[in-house]
């Protein structure tokens, strides 16, 4: 249950700010979407999006300025086309991860539930970025 917190409370409270995570488009405890229509390269954008903050790199002007730890969860491509399309980034970061529908057998987790939510966190810990590709 989320915390209550009077207006005058919340107003005069000494919050800690949000940090980039990748400048200028993405911050902490922010929500972002990519929609498209099929074959346009939407999971190309988001791993040029998701590679480049775990590596502490940039990305269309946009920049991470130090590696976080990014977890990349997809539901739909086959683990070789994943393969492929990570070989042509190069040289991987280790903080960026991969849970990939095609290589397990077990049912992935509902993300639409407290539970299927922290068997996630449980999996990751604390990550700074998730991606979902293809839910």
């Amino acid at each position: 249950m989320p915390t209550r917190l009077p207006a005058p409370a919340l107003i005069a409270a000494d919050l800690p700010g949000r940090s980039a995570i990748l400048d200028p488009i993405l911050i902490t405890k922010s929500l972002a979407m990519l929609y498209g229509p099929r074959g346009l390269g939407k999971t190309f954008v988001a791993l040029g999006i998701a590679w480049p903050a775990a590596a502490g790199e940039s990305f269309l002007g946009w920049r991470a300025s130090r590696p976080h730890r990014v977890p990349y969860i997809d539901g739909e491509v086959a683990a070789i086309d994943m393969q492929q399309r990570l070989r042509l980034l190069g040289s991987a970061p280790p903080t960026l991860e991969f849970m990939l529908t095609d290589l397990s057998r077990a049912i992935p987790p509902d993300l639409g539930s407290p539970h299927g939510q922290l068997a996630l966190a449980r999996n990751w810990g604390n990550p700074e970025l998730v991606v979902f590709d293809n839910l």
